[in-house]
């Protein structure tokens, strides 16, 4: 009996949480940029501009009643795509996933994981995620890759009124 409660103590530890680790390396690859373009339904296109806040210096009406074709949109859009790029060493994707959350003040509009295997083999990748119901309220992406410590965080500012 005495032997027996050091084994289970030591494949408790092994298991809560070092052979976790073993068993799901960090990738090396990380999250470098965050972009946004819109997509115009109408002809299939996406804008030419990127949507994204990067600062004070974004005017308050480039993404004025997206919905309705205002503002910088020139057309109706009630879609966005996102554009996520990863980059590190080749082949340490192999195992990594990107974790993009998309927000807005009142909904939740993405929560996606998306495996980077298919990228593995390239050092860096813009990976796509299409948001439905986006151009009226401010929208907050974030992306990092699951277990990583460090995220992006960028804000797509829609608004609607009169």
């Amino acid at each position: 009996m005495h032997k027996a409660l050091p084994l289970a103590a030591v494949t408790a530890w092994l298991v809560s949480g070092d052979i976790a680790n073993l068993a799901r390396p960090d990738s090396d690859f990380r999250v470098t940029d965050v972009k946004a373009r819109l997509y115009y339904q109408g002809d299939g296109t996406f804008s030419s501009f990127d949507a994204v806040a990067d600062g004070p210096e974004a005017p308050a009406s480039a993404l004025w009643n997206t919905v309705i074709g205002e503002g910088s949109a020139g057309k109706p859009s009630s879609a966005t795509l996102v554009l996520v790029r990863v980059s590190g060493p080749r082949g340490s994707a192999r195992n990594a996933t990107l974790h993009v959350v998309a927000n807005g003040p009142s909904t939740r509009l993405a929560d996606r994981l998306i495996s980077l295997k298919p990228f593995s083999d390239l050092p860096a990748a813009w990976i796509p995620i299409l948001l439905y119901d986006t151009g009226c309220e401010r929208m907050e992406v974030t992306a990092n890759i699951q277990g990583g410590q460090s995220a992006i965080t960028k804000v797509i500012p829609f608004k609607c009124g009169e």
